[in-house]
Formats: structure tokens, C-alpha cells, sequence
């Protein structure tokens, strides 16, 4: 953000615009050009080009040029070619005042009032930037609506002068997030990328296109610091999360060395102060205080563990993320997908990729929107174009978000992204998920059929109707040349050819049989696509060692997955000693085991809402594998106005290859309802057969990723 003059006289060098008035005049002497045309051709008011007509008549008369003004006729240069010449090269010497449209001007003014030791006089404003006052005052009332929304006051005393009025937190989020709202964040991009290989090429390009605090070296400096942390902690950055890192760190460096620090503990500081992201902020700020020899302070460091919790810095499936939270975020998840899914009959439910960057997509975005984080998404329109019924359906779904956060409010940029995760994975789809091709067996009539045919295409988008067909028909060895996958019937039939009978009018249990049908013929398609007998599973020891663990645990699961009734407990404290008893050989081992659920549970509520259920879990030594169980309430507690029917139990001991496959368990509470119906009405074999399918599917998936399959 620029320096502005701090000067009360105005400078006598010609602005740009002043300058381009006069080329505009030399072109045409000598004929007169009237204030409407350059008014026109420039695009500002007429007003404008009178205010500069008074200094454009004493710059001509310093350089003994004649040039005169006349209302109704308009301005002229009274010269000789010669000398129009001249004027044309003291033009292209002259050393212009920088001359900025209303956005840009804003855009300085707004810095200025950021990183002012103090508070600004109007007129150095106004002189400084070549406006009037009353334009100055038009940009101030823009600024002071935009500044609003981050409780911040912009304060116009006089005699004093201009000042910014709000908290250090609010201060930093509007300072960062005008750098997304007034600068070309590509260009920013391209510039920090080439820190410090070209710092003096990029030097020069940041002079206008960089905010004032993120110069060379504190840019430098932040990246230094997210490298070491990745290096030291053993942490990763997604690209988005590295580029606002690097900002935000820059500003933190900034602000404290100007003495601006943050003096009292963020919102919700315990939560804070509890994330593994504590660990790298405490040794960034560290590090920070070391270089620029500056005081430490607790309260940087929380500010700085909250912002790397919102880059989203640990690896999925690390263990770090809280199960209770990640289940509620996935019920978000599965409700928005749910009703995309309906509104488009495009299967996104099936997408587990998706599934799993929405979760960690929402649950960032539900931490980010109560601390007034700004995100911006230059795809959005480009979106909306391009995926039409998509993205109108994510805006609909949209709504089960808006019920989870204050203010209920969700950018449109948010439903952007939101809507990106879906039309990729739409894509995905299209591109695995080719057409069925289904021939249609409906004996009472080609009416009925067609009907039939008609209810197929308009609830599967995937389906394509090859024939309809008599059942007396039906050619196995024909029908298999001409690719078909499944014959859909209104009777039983009597062949061995893939078929499904359903109603003549197609009732949900058809819908859900005819899905989970066209779900295995692609899957099948899909196995047989990537199968590479020339590849090798495992890549070395270390391979081998990771893969035979998580086999190891998921047989330990399952060989111990159970589900215990209980008749009624009295509360919620003896509702945690009891399922710390499901998995204990002895009540010394249960004490403990409740401690942990206890330590859990005071870190937030473990109540699953929408379920009626609670989660504990906890990471113990003494299991030496995964455990994953329910406990069965025969009469439900009523607790706090919470009607408790179970409890989840999840043990395991500390380390990512057991809390992988025991975390997938509680992700299947959610995305098969099956499973938990199984748990809730106590049927263990059931629940354990559903765990088993999808702990396979998790264990084929975890072969894949080392092989380099498809994920």
C-alpha cells in the first residue's frame, strides 16, 4: 500500500490524467477540444477535467506555452507544430504524480489508515491523492460500510484527524482479508513463487502489486517457517493453506514488530490451546521473537495454532481430527449430498473421494465462517455456468449448513467450492459410470412397458434402454453381444443372466435395488479396468509392514466386534463406567479406561445429535489393537433434555495404522444406515457383517493407494 504525501501543498508534477489531457490537446491543435469529449474519452466527469484545467493553465505558462479556455468553445494549445512537438516530449519526460481510479484509490487510502502510527489528516489525503474533499469523504463512507462488518470504526475527528478504531484480532482479519478483496491474488501468487530464487526481479513487481507488510523479507520468512514446520512436525500445507499461511504469518511479523500484539485470548481459547497445531505456532512465534529480537506472547501463539487448524495443515486419517466432530460434520455432509443427489439423480453418494473432501472442506468452513473469514473463489460464476442444475442444487442443500453456523449465513464463494467438489466428482461419474444397458421384460403390454422403460431413464440418469423384449425371448448368448448388463422385469424369470423384477411402476425398494445393482456392474467394470497384472502390491519393507498392520487390525476388530445390552443406566457418568467394561478384562483396566472417555468428555460433548447416541473413544495403552463396540440401553436415558438409546465405543492404542480402520467404522455409522439399524436393534451379526464389508473395501482401497491405483 503506498506511501502517501505527507506534505500539506500540493505537488506541482502533472498527474496522468492531467498529462493525457494535454497529449489529447497537442493531437487535435489547433483545434479546440471541448471538457465533454475529454471527459468522455478519459471516463470521468466533466467536473474532473475542470478541476485540473487551473493547474494544466499554469504548467503551460511556466513553460511559456499559450493555451486558453473559453466556456462553450472549449480548451486549445496556440502553437506551431514545432513546438506542439516539444510539448509532446516534455510530456513523455515529465515526472507524473501517480493517478489512480477510484478502486485503487481506496485501496492506498484504506492501507494508509491500516499501518498509520497515528491519525491522518484530511487534506494530506486529499493532497496527497489529487481528489477533493468531498470525493475523500464519498471514499471514506465506502470504506467505513466495508470496515463495518469486522466491528471495526473509522473514526473522523476534527482537528485530529482519520483513525481506525477496533481490536488487534479485527484489525489483522480486515487487513487480510482486503488483500483478497483489492489485490490480483494471481499475481501476488506469482510473485511470492519466485522468492528468493528472482527477489530482485520480484522486488520490483511487488512495489504495487504487494501489500506493504509483505515484502521481500517477511515473505521469505514465513515461507522459511512453514517449511521448517512440515520438516520439524512432520506436518503438510495444502497449496491454499500454505498461500494464506504465508500472508497471514507475514502480518503477525508485521504487526509485532510495529508493538501491535494481540493482548487477550481469542474465543473459545481452550479449544485452541488443545489442538496439536499448538505445538507448531509455539515454535513459529518462537522463532519469530528470536529474529526480530521481540517479546513473546501466549496469546500470538493461540492466534497463529488457530489459523494453521484452518489450513487444514495435518494429513487425513493422521488420528488428529476429533471423531465426535468429524461425524457430525459427515452427518452435514451425507444430509447436503443427499439432497444433491435427489435433485439431480446424479449418484453422489457412491463417491467416497468426494465424501471425504467435503468433510474436511465443511468442517474448515464451520470453523471459519464465526471468526468472519473471508474466502474468494474466481471459478464460482464459471461454475454456475458450466453446471447449471448442480450448482442450484448445492444452494438448495446449502440450507442444512446455514442451520449449523452463526450467523446462518454461507458465502457465495463456499457454494462454489461446495459445488466444484460435486461437478468433479460428476465427472468421475461420467467418466467410470458409463451407461447400462438394460433391455425391459414386461408381459401385460407394450404400453406398460414403455411406461416402465420411461419410469428407468427418468430416475437413473445412467440407464439406456436398449429393447423391450418378450420373456419367451430372452437370448443369453445374443444378449451378451450386444453388451447388455441387466434385464430389468415386471415377472420372476428363469435365466442366468443378470436380472432384477421390479414393479410396474417403480416403488423405492426398486430404486434402491436397481442402484445397488448399477453400483456393482461399475464397480465390476471398474476391477476390470484397473486390474495390472505387471504391478507390483508393495514397494518395500516398509510397505509390507504398513498393509500387514492394517490387515492385523481389521481382523481384531471384527474378531471382537460386539454389541452388550444393558438394562438402564441412572446417568451419563454411569453410562461411560459401563461401556468402559465392554472391552475390560478386569475393573483396574475399566478405571482407566473411563478416565480417558471422562477426558474426552470434557473437551466437548460426545452426544451424537440426530442419532441419540454418544461416542466415546480414546487412544490407551491398555489395548495392544482397535476396539469398536455398542452398548445397548434396553430403556433409554433422559439426560439434560437428550434422549440417550447407546453408546459407540472406539479404543485404540496410539499410532495411524490403528486408528485408520476403526475410524472407517464410524464413518459407516453414517454413510450406511443399515449399520447402525444393526447396532440399534442388538443385531451383532448383522452389524458385524456390514463392518466386514466395508473394512475389506477400506483394506483393498489402502492396497491400491501404495500400488498407485485409483482412488
Amino acid at each position: 500500500m503506498a506511501n502517501i504525501n505527507k506534505g500539506g501543498e500540493r505537488r506541482k508534477s502533472l498527474s496522468e490524467r492531467q498529462k493525457k489531457i494535454l497529449q489529447i490537446l497537442v493531437k487535435m491543435a489547433p483545434n479546440p477540444v471541448t471538457v465533454s469529449v475529454i471527459s468522455e474519452r478519459l471516463g470521468v466527469s466533466s467536473r474532473t477535467i475542470l478541476r485540473d484545467v487551473a493547474v494544466l493553465e499554469q504548467w503551460m505558462d511556466e513553460n511559456d506555452f499559450r493555451f486558453s479556455s473559453k466556456p462553450g468553445v472549449g480548451l486549445v494549445i496556440h502553437e506551431d507544430a514545432e513546438q506542439l512537438q516539444f510539448i509532446g516530449e516534455l510530456l513523455e519526460a515529465e515526472d507524473s504524480a501517480p493517478m489512480y481510479g477510484r478502486q485503487e484509490r481506496r485501496r492506498q487510502i484504506l492501507g494508509d489508515l491500516f499501518f498509520a502510527d497515528g491519525p491522518v489528516k484530511a487534506y494530506v489525503f486529499a493532497a496527497g491523492y489529487h481528489i477533493s474533499e468531498r470525493t475523500l469523504y464519498e471514499d471514506l463512507d465506502a470504506l467505513d460500510s466495508w470496515l463495518a462488518t469486522y466491528e471495526i470504526e473509522l473514526v473522523r475527528r476534527p482537528g485530529m484527524g482519520i483513525f481506525l478504531r477496533g481490536s488487534e484480532v479485527s484489525l489483522r482479519q480486515a487487513i487480510f482479508n482486503s488483500v483478497f478483496e483489492f489485490y490480483d491474488m494471481d499475481r501476488i501468487l506469482g510473485i511470492l513463487s519466485e522468492y528468493p530464487a528472482k527477489e530482485n526481479r520480484a522486488e520490483t513487481q511487488a512495489r504495487n502489486a504487494m501489500p506493504a507488510f509483505l515484502d521481500s523479507e517477511t515473505a521469505m520468512e514465513a515461507r522459511r517457517l512453514l517449511d521448517e514446520s512440515e520438516k520439524r512436525l512432520q506436518v503438510r500445507y495444502t497449496d491454499s493453506g500454505a498461500m494464506d499461511l504465508i500472508i497471514r504469518i507475514a502480518l503477525v511479523i508485521h504487526r509485532m514488530r510495529q508493538g501491535q500484539t494481540i493482548t487477550q485470548p481469542l474465543e473459545d481459547w481452550e479449544h485452541w490451546v488443545s489442538l496439536p497445531e499448538f505445538a507448531v505456532a509455539e515454535y513459529m512465534e518462537e522463532e519469530i521473537c528470536r529474529i526480530y529480537e521481540l517479546k513473546p506472547s501466549a496469546y500470538e501463539r493461540g492466534y497463529i495454532a488457530a489459523h494453521l487448524s484452518l489450513a487444514r495443515i495435518w494429513f487425513r486419517a493422521s488420528g488428529s481430527e476429533d471423531p465426535v466432530e468429524t461425524m457430525n460434520v459427515r452427518q452435514i455432509v451425507m444430509s447436503m449430498t443427499g439432497v444433491v443427489e435427489q435433485l439431480t439423480g446424479i449418484p453422489f453418494k457412491s463417491c467416497g473421494t468426494m465424501i471425504e473432501d467435503l468433510v474436511n472442506h465443511v468442517s474448515t468452513m464451520l470453523k471459519r465462517i464465526p471468526m468472519n473469514m473471508i474466502v474468494e473463489n474466481s471459478q464460482t460464476e464459471e461454475v454456475r455456468q458450466s453446471y447449471p442444475e448442480i450448482y442450484s442444487a448445492v444452494e438448495t442443500s446449502c440450507q442444512v449448513l446455514r442451520e449449523w453456523v452463526t450467523p446462518h449465513e454461507v458465502q457465495a464463494a463456499d457454494v462454489g467450492l461446495i459445488a466444484m467438489h460435486f461437478a468433479a466428482a460428476a465427472e468421475r461419474l461420467q467418466e467410470n459410470d458409463q451407461k447400462i444397458a438394460v433391455v425391459v421384460v414386461c408381459p401385460t403390454g407394450v404400453g406398460s412397458s414403455r411406461m416402465l422403460a420411461a419410469s428407468l431413464t427418468r430416475a437413473f440418469h445412467n440407464i439406456e434402454i436398449r429393447d423391450v423384449i418378450s420373456a419367451f425371448s430372452i437370448d443369453k448368448e445374443k444378449l451378451q453381444r450386444q453388451g447388455i448388463d441387466l434385464i430389468v422385469s415386471t415377472i420372476e424369470l428363469h435365466t442366468d443372466f443378470p436380472w432384477l423384477c421390479v414393479g410396474k411402476v417403480l416403488r423405492v425398494q426398486d430404486k434402491m435395488m436397481l442402484q445397488r445393482e448399477m453400483e456393482t456392474i461399475n464397480r465390476n467394470r471398474l476391477q476390470q479396468k484397473t486390474r495390472r497384472p505387471d504391478q507390483v502390491a508393495v514397494k518395500d519393507l516398509t510397505d509390507i509392514c504398513r498393509i500387514s498392520g492394517i490387515g492385523t487390525e481389521i481382523v481384531e476388530i471384527l474378531q471382537n466386534f460386539r454389541i452388550v445390552d444393558i438394562r438402564s443406566v441412572q446417568n451419563r457418568r454411569e453410562l461411560i463406567e459401563q461401556s468402559s467394561l465392554v472391552f475390560a478384562p478386569d475393573q483396574a483396566v475399566a478405571k482407566r479406561i473411563a478416565r480417558g472417555f471422562r477426558r474426552r468428555e470434557e473437551l466437548g460433548d460426545t452426544f451424537i445429535e440426530g442419532m441419540n447416541i454418544c461416542l466415546f473413544h480414546c487412544k490407551t495403552d491398555v489395548v495392544s489393537h482397535s476396539r469398536f463396540g455398542y452398548l445397548r440401553l434396553l430403556s433409554p436415558l433422559q439426560a439434560g433434555g437428550l434422549t440417550i438409546e447407546g453408546a459407540i465405543i472406539m479404543l485404540a492404542p496410539e499410532g495411524e495404522q490403528y486408528l485408520e480402520p476403526v475410524s472407517r467404522l464410524s464413518a459407516l455409522l453414517i454413510e450406511e444406515e443399515r449399520f447402525f439399524q444393526a447396532l440399534r436393534s442388538g443385531d451383532a451379526s448383522g452389524g458385524a457383517a456390514l463392518a466386514e464389508q466395508a473394512l475389506v473395501k477400506y483394506f483393498q482401497h489402502a492396497i491400491s493407494r501404495r500400488k498407485g491405483g485409483i482412488e
